[in-house]
C-alpha cells in the first residue's frame, strides 16, 4: 500500500515537473455595482454650464460602505444635457477607485434624472491596477440625490 501511495505520488510530482510552470489565473474580471446617495453643490454656473460638486455616501461592491466624491459639469445649452466629470470612490479603509463618467440629464417636475458610461482607470491599496466600466443612473432632487453604478470590474 505504500508503496502504490509513493508511485502515485512520484508520477504527480513528474507530471508537475513536465508540464512547465503553473499557469495563473488572469485578472480577475467580477461585476461592480454601486448605490450612493448624494449631496449636490452648485459651484457656478458660466454661459450655461454648470459646476458641481457631489459628495456621496453609500455601498459599493469591493468597497462595501463608502464614499464618491466628483466635480462635475452641466452643458444646459444642450438637450438632453450633457454632464461629465472626474470621480472617486473611496473604501472605509482609504483604498480608491478612480475614474470618470459622460452621459446626460433631463430636468424633471422633482428635479433632474441622469444616465451614462462610467470608466475606471485605476486605483491606490487593493485597486491598484484595476480598470472597470459600465452605466450609471440616477435622479437628483434640491438637495439629495441617488445615484447607482453597474458594471464589470478588473483586478
Amino acid at each position: 500500500m505504500k508503496a502504490r501511495i509513493l508511485l502515485i505520488l512520484v508520477a504527480l510530482a513528474m507530471v508537475m515537473a513536465t508540464s512547465g510552470p503553473m499557469v495563473v489565473a488572469a485578472d480577475a474580471v467580477v461585476p461592480f455595482k454601486a448605490t450612493y446617495v448624494t449631496h449636490p453643490n452648485t459651484v457656478g454656473m458660466v454661459d450655461g454650464v454648470l459646476m458641481l460638486e457631489i459628495p456621496a455616501e453609500g455601498k459599493a461592491t469591493h468597497l462595501g460602505k463608502s464614499t464618491w466624491y466628483a466635480e462635475m459639469w452641466v452643458d444646459t445649452n444642450s438637450y438632453p444635457w450633457p454632464q461629465g466629470a472626474d470621480m472617486t470612490f473611496t473604501a472605509a479603509n482609504g483604498d480608491q477607485l478612480f475614474g470618470s463618467y459622460n452621459g446626460y440629464a433631463i430636468p424633471t417636475e422633482e428635479g433632474v434624472e441622469f444616465w451614462g458610461d462610467f470608466q475606471i482607470g485605476g486605483g491606490s491599496g487593493r485597486f491598484e491596477g484595476a480598470t472597470a466600466a459600465g452605466t450609471y443612473w440616477g435622479a437628483c432632487g434640491d438637495s439629495e440625490g441617488i445615484l447607482h453604478f453597474d458594471g464589470m470590474l478588473t483586478q
